[in-house]
């Protein structure tokens, strides 16, 4: 409507419903803040993790109790505050809604209301009955002509993938499978049985209503690429699908708590409801999604081991192994967080799981990480240890001004060499920076970093202790 009022003659907006209105919080930003965005370290990071607290903060107001009604109340009256404020009069009865914020989507003023106060703009609080020839007839039955007719009506929110025609491996199209089903669902709203090979972006039961549906985008290309696209370009495995049993199982979990959110309620048997759009749930497929993205590859998936043939296999109780099965070759497993060629990795940690407790208390215990640990541990001995004998032995050239140069190469290609060793057994970070950094950046979780922290420091001393013994106090520096 901003748009087309300053080109237009006149400008009538049909509405049948209100909506909640909210200032817009974009702004332009200054010089020094592009300039620390520029050449601080993890600035820009920060204010990507601040803009997402606070709109998932506002999920609060969607929710049972007086403490989110007391927060919707006061989102709501500042709503009102800035509707009044911005439209005529006339239009105030009309504009703000009736009906508690959440029920639809919000909407952050992008100049609209603003517009409402121009002359050749007018609201029409109506839907439309019928559209003629050159007009519309409203529901009151007024009738008013116009040039050019703009349907913004929204979308199908329903109809995923439209208008595209997925067919999977018996010939059943994508669309057909669920019309005959409940409705649209999906395992973690991403892959779906009997297509494989196949993952949906913004699929069934992830939308955030409160928040970046980029998020929500992000955390399912994670998990697919790590589950489903790293195995088959790694050629570990043909074909990746879904169990229908464990989609089953888990859309029906999903259901079950929309039916029945308080966990001490009796429950029933599950109804098949079309709960295809529901948001409230956006967060537990998210959190699944990056659950499974951070285990290791035979955590993720059931793998066969045959190159030919297709054996389907019942999935385990917590719905988290034999999820997925394969026509394979044995693949290669490396530990979590290699960075390897054959290794598929730590999952990413990003945004609202940085404040996960398990992301800083999960794996504590974990005997695969006290292994890369103690891999980490030797390696770094190794390495200082190597190190020390070529720089003493260095130092004892003829050219001591050239000592600092070879002393520098050397290091670089020991370091790198130990890196491409290890990689495979623990990540191969050999340093606590690179520990520390995985860790801030999100690659690793606080109890891996700390651990390979600590094989390394110790690692360092003990080579240390071996120099010492072998050379000496004065060492054979000349």
């Amino acid at each position: 409507v901003p748009t087309v009022s300053k080109t237009a003659a006149t400008v009538k907006q049909y509405a049948r419903s209100p909506q909640w209105y909210h200032e817009r919080p974009n702004r332009p930003f200054t010089a020094f803040e592009k300039w620390r965005f520029r050449w601080v370290p993890l600035w820009a990071r920060w204010e990507r993790l601040k803009l997402f607290l606070q709109n998932d903060a506002l999920v609060e107001t969607y929710m049972p109790g007086p403490l989110a009604a007391k927060k919707r109340t006061m989102v709501e009256e500042n709503a009102k505050r800035y509707i009044h404020s911005m439209v005529p009069e006339k239009y105030r009865d009309f504009i703000v809604p009736d009906f508690p914020l959440g029920c639809k989507r919000r909407i952050f003023d992008p100049g609209y209301l603003e517009s409402l106060n121009a002359p050749n703009v007018e609201l029409i609080p109506e839907g439309i009955k019928e559209i003629t020839e050159d007009g519309i007839i409203s529901e009151h039955g007024t009738k008013d002509e116009f040039d050019i007719i703009v349907l913004a009506t929204g979308f199908q929110v329903q109809n995923f993938l439209t208008p595209m025609d997925i067919v999977g491996e018996h010939g059943v199209s994508l669309r057909q499978r669920w019309k005959e089903n409940r409705a649209a669902q999906a395992y973690l709203g991403t892959t779906v049985s009997g297509f494989p090979n196949f993952g949906i972006l913004f699929g069934p039961n992830t939308f955030p209503a409160h928040n970046s549906a980029l998020y929500s985008c992000e955390v399912q290309v994670e998990y697919f690429a790590r589950t489903i696209l790293a195995p088959v370009i790694d050629r570990q495995v043909k074909a990746m699908v879904v169990h229908e049993a464990a989609e089953t199982f888990w859309v029906n979990s999903v259901q079950k708590q929309l039916i029945y959110p308080n966990p001490k309620a009796e429950e029933q048997p599950v109804k098949a409801l079309d709960l295809s759009t529901a948001s409230t749930n956006c967060y537990k497929t998210f959190e699944a999604l990056q659950s499974l993205s951070a285990t290791r590859p035979n955590q993720q998936m059931d793998v066969k081991a045959s190159a030919d043939t297709e054996q389907q296999h019942e999935p385990e109780n917590d719905n988290s192994q034999g999820l997925i099965h394969s026509s394979s070759i044995e693949p290669e497993v490396a530990f979590p967080g290699s960075f390897g060629a054959k290794a598929t990795g730590q999952a990413r940690v990003t945004g609202r799981s940085k404040l996960r407790q398990d992301y800083l208390l999960r794996d504590w215990l974990d005997v695969s990480i006290w292994k890369s640990a103690f891999i980490e541990l030797v390696g770094t001995a190794a390495l200082c240890y190597t190190s020390g004998l070529i720089d003493v032995t260095l130092a004892n050239l003829q050219n001591p001004d050239a000592v600092p140069a070879y002393v520098g190469i050397s290091n670089i290609v020991l370091l790198a060499l130990f890196i491409y060793a290890t990689a495979p057994g623990s990540g191969g970070h050999i340093n606590p920076v690179i520990s520390f950094s995985t860790f801030l950046t999100g690659l690793t979780t606080l109890p891996r970093a700390v651990w390979y922290m600590v094989g390394q420091l110790v690692g360092a001393g003990l080579a240390g202790g071996l120099l010492r013994g072998s050379l000496g106090k004065a060492g054979v520096v000349k």
